[in-house]
């Protein structure tokens, strides 16, 4: 961990020194020349200039230690080398008090640890076959579920560095190692790798740098600080005696591993050190991984927990963590190797407590209440073990047993399957089998809240029982029993609509298993809904359609849940709904009229209210997209313009508005006749305005401009393409020509905008003028100015004007209505119909009938004329009265005049224009 030096004290004690040692001036104004290294030597040791003077720093501590004892020799020779030693360029004191950096002449530097109450006095160590071991390959990911971290094994690995230097942790390895089988663990998953002697070269930095395949790993040691020649502090980890290749290093590196640690020793991320030795009362040469290439080199089992008997060693939590340690387990300080073995006892015993296994963060609190997990610093100082690493809760992971005892299976029972689910972590879940009355263990599992499913099956695969159950694998688990049991589900209605004509009453449902060999149930439960009872265990699909009073259906759901044993547990679900409002309508507008015309079960099949209104559409499945077609509609009856959107159902009232388009399309055509030789050119012109306050039918706001503008039409092609982008007008022109006669319809989109034009019709040919009044006459001679006494008026009736099958006009009131259409529309072979139907709860006086006449002819030609009486056909049961005519060539048609007929709404004689 590299850190920038802080303590501005020991900077000045120690730096000034060394820089009127190092001087400047002489042949260099600009400062001494670039030191060009160290000559290293072959081996993983210091220059032998710089050898010699640390020999001579380690006679005099030697010399001062005897009296009055180490702290005091420090604080001496410090004093010493600062004020000038041949060699040494600078000596720095470490945060912790007890390591110093010193940093050669030449470059180099070293570490001298002189905490010498860091492990105490040599304990005989047992016997123990372990060897040295390496990797023992990865097994998997970590089994970390939800708030809880575990390794995917219970693997130990304890690393013992200082074995060589201080053999009382080799009486420290036997212990732990004898603690761990009595806590229940294998012997093969306890590997032990130590320097059981000075002249062992067993362990090498590859011995700390892999520790794939262990989730538990212990390394005791020397830790203490190196300073860079940049001031930078960083942790050191004592490693290996170093020295060459050919020094016993052979059957353990490779030549070029070998070479690799000789450039991280000359980059000085391997560094000389020294340690107390207590039976030879002698500090030896050893080599420190410095924590950057700690952090570069090592490998561990995601999820493993790290923990030390060495000083400083929480200094490693950000670098382990960052390897994916599940929990780093470090001290603060300089500490006692016995207190640190007897914490890491307690640690463990917490940690695999049979009845209540603990995490890291409980276990360490555990040990705190028992005064554990502290010790005393070099100092005399009170030193603590601390927790880092993930902040999930890190456990041990577990391996039960299961069992398919034969007393609670049914009868014919042949297979047992059962599946642990983590609804948290999927990827952790795994299957297996156990034969009847048997039982079996599993590989680790994460010590997390797991749903045991279990399938009992016949001897054909047929599910006789079922089973599904949580069990908190992390709470002391023992034998888990795989019995089979009955489930139900308590249904909740959460959302439907509950008042007026469309209020739920009941629901219909239908069920069936996620198990193929399992019958499914149907039932018809009215509100407030029942329980389902006796269900077998294991996910069911539920199909439900909540209807109303009269059996219309309101909304349908699908739901998939678990059963589980015993009480029923709850299957929350709701229907979704419309409440449809409309925006940005035309402010004529009287009328909102909207479908849904693909939702075939939609209620009602075309809802109606007023435009500051709402109204609710019904009969939609949950999750579902519908797409909602509205029309706005003046007093009238003329259709003002249209609007479309969609909407995803959810749960309960959805609110939508149906937005009608901001402008409008103007379309108008010059002219309005032309010949059918595919050459003469009818020009289409699309204005778009805005919709502003006043306007009916026709936006008179600001022309809109930037608009894509598609046009279609019944008959003929568009000269140069169908669309076209409007101007600053607001204006889109193209022309229309045909080779057959006959009336084009044509119609101007803004597809994106959702806006259509009212249709024109224009006529490749002549076209016929035609009159609707109450006159027998011939109409020559007449204009529009002369029909005081000839309107037609009608009450108490809906009247309708189509051409060829088009709806055209409509116009309804309960009161008087009052027309006189004349319209240059139609051509010879086309068709008028005319229809009156009653309006319901109307006042029906006495019938009358007043004549209708039909008059016909090419423009201005009233030699010409076809005048005819309409007659209205009376549908009996509705009393709709309909009159209908088709164009006759007036050229070759003199005038006619058909018998009267009678109607059941009145036609009558108008005194007066409305």
């Amino acid at each position: 961990m590299n850190r920038t030096i802080v303590p501005m004290l020991a900077l000045l004690i120690l730096a000034m020194p060394i820089m009127a040692f190092l001087g400047c001036g002489g042949d260099h104004p600009t400062g001494p020349a670039p030191n060009p290294g160290p000559d290293w030597p072959n081996a993983l040791a210091l220059p032998a200039t710089d050898t010699e003077t640390l020999d001579a720093v380690l006679a005099l501590l030697a010399d001062l230690r005897e009296d009055p004892g180490i702290d005091a020799a420090r604080d001496t020779l410090l004093a010493r080398m600062v004020t000038g030693w041949p060699g040494l360029a600078s000596a720095h004191l470490g945060t912790d008090g007890v390591t110093i950096t010193l940093r050669f002449d030449d470059g180099a530097e070293a570490v001298l640890f002189t905490d010498e109450s860091a492990f105490g006095a040599w304990i005989a160590p047992e016997p123990t076959l372990d060897a040295p071991a390496g990797s023992v390959g990865a097994d998997k990911a970590a089994l970390g579920c939800g708030d809880v971290v575990a390794p995917p094994n219970r693997k130990v690995h304890i690393v013992n560095v200082a074995g060589a230097s201080n053999p009382e942790t080799l009486g420290y390895t036997a212990d732990l190692r004898q603690h761990l089988l009595d806590l229940g663990w294998d012997s093969d998953d306890i590997v032990i790798s130590e320097r059981s002697s000075f002249d062992d070269r067993s362990i090498t930095p590859d011995t700390v740098f892999d520790q794939e395949g262990y989730g538990i790993v212990l390394f005791i040691g020397h830790g203490g600080f190196l300073y860079d020649d940049l001031g930078n502090e960083y942790f050191t980890l004592q490693a290996f005696r170093g020295g060459s290749y050919d020094g016993g290093y052979q059957d353990y590196v490779d030549e070029a591993r070998w070479e690799q640690y000789r450039n991280w020793f000359h980059e000085g991320r391997l560094v000389s050190s020294t340690v107390w030795c207590e039976p030879d009362s002698a500090y030896q040469a050893h080599v420190s991984i410095r924590d950057d290439l700690l952090a570069e080199q090592m490998t561990l089992e995601e999820g493993a927990l790290v923990s030390f008997i060495c000083c400083n060693s929480i200094q490693l939590d950000d670098e382990l963590t960052s390897l994916g340690a599940g929990s780093v387990l470090g001290w603060d300080g300089s500490m006692n190797g016995f207190d640190g073995m007897n914490t890491w006892r307690a640690l463990l015993s917490a940690l695999s407590d049979p009845d209540d296994p603990q995490s890291d963060a409980e276990a360490l609190d555990t040990l705190h209440r028992m005064d554990l997990g502290y010790s005393s610093g070099h100092a005399g100082e009170r030193t603590e073990m601390e927790l880092g690493g993930d902040e999930r809760d890190w456990r041990l992971p577990v391996s039960p047993e299961f069992r398919a005892p034969t007393d609670c299976l049914p009868d014919g029972a042949a297979t047992c399957e059962f599946s642990v689910h983590f609804p948290d972590c999927p990827e952790l879940d795994t299957e297996s089998v156990v034969e009847i009355g048997g039982t079996v263990t599993l590989p680790p599992m994460a010590p997390a809240t797991a749903e045991i499913e279990v399938r009992i099956a016949d001897a054909s695969g047929n599910t006789l029982a079922a089973g599904l159950f949580e069990r908190d694998l992390g709470a002391g688990v023992g034998p888990i029993d795989l019995c089979p049991c009955e489930g139900g589900l308590q249904l909740d209605l959460t959302g439907y609509p509950d008042m007026g004509m469309y209020a739920a009453a009941s629901a219909d449902i239908e069920l069936s298993y996620g198990d193929p060999t399992l019958a499914g149930a149907s039932y018809d439960l009215g509100l407030p809904l029942t329980n389902l009872d006796g269900l077998i265990p294991g996910q069911v699909t539920l199909d439900v359609a909540v209807l109303s009073e009269a059996g219309d259906v309101l909304g349908t759901t699908t739901i998939t849940e678990d059963v589980h044993c015993g009480d029923p547990r709850t299957a929350s679900f709701c229907i979704g709904w419309l409440s449809v409002s409309a925006a940005n309508y035309p402010t004529d507008a009287t009328e909102i009229r909207v479908t849904a015309p693909n939702e075939p079960h939609a209620l009602p099949t075309e809802l109606s209210f007023p435009p500051d209104g709402t109204g609710g559409l019904y009969g939609f499945a949950l999750g579902s997209t519908v797409s909602l077609e509205a029309e706005a509609f003046n007093g009238l009856g003329v259709s003002l313009g249209t609007a479309q959107t969609e909407v995803t159902i959810g749960c309960g009232e959805n609110e939508v508005d149906v937005a009608f388009s901001e402008f409008g399309i103007i379309l108008e055509a010059s002219p309005e006749q032309a010949d059918p030789d595919g050459q003469d050119q009818i020009v289409v012109t699309a204005t778009l305005r805005g919709w502003q306050d006043g306007d009916v039918a026709v936006p008179s706001g600001d022309p809109v401009a930037g608009e894509t503008v598609t046009f279609d039409t019944s008959l003929g092609n568009f000269v140069g393409g169908d669309q076209g982008v409007s101007d600053g007008a607001g204006r889109v022109s193209v022309p229309l020509v045909s080779d057959e006669a006959g009336l084009a319809t044509v119609r101007a989109f803004v597809v994106e905008a959702g806006v259509e034009s009212s249709p024109i019709q224009v006529s490749f040919g002549n076209l016929l003028t035609y009159v609707i009044d109450q006159l027998p006459v011939d109409y020559s001679g007449y204009d529009e100015t002369d029909h005081e006494d000839w309107w037609i008026s009608w009450y108490c009736c809906v009247f309708e004007r189509w051409h060829n099958d088009e709806l055209r006009l409509r116009m309804d009131d309960d009161g008087y209505l009052y027309t006189f259409i004349r319209k240059t529309q139609l051509q010879v072979g086309d068709t008028l119909r005319l229809r009156w139907t009653p309006i319901g709860g109307c006042w029906d006086g006495p019938s009358e009938l007043s004549p209708v006449y039909l008059h016909y002819f090419f423009s201005t030609d009233y030699e010409h004329q076809v005048t005819v009486q309409l007659f209205p056909g009376v549908d009996p049961l509705t009393g709709v009265a309909d009159m209908e005519h088709t164009f006759v060539n007036p050229l070759a048609a003199g005038p006619r005049f058909p018998g009267p007929s009678g109607a059941d709404c009145r036609v009558l004689l108008a005194d007066e224009k409305k």
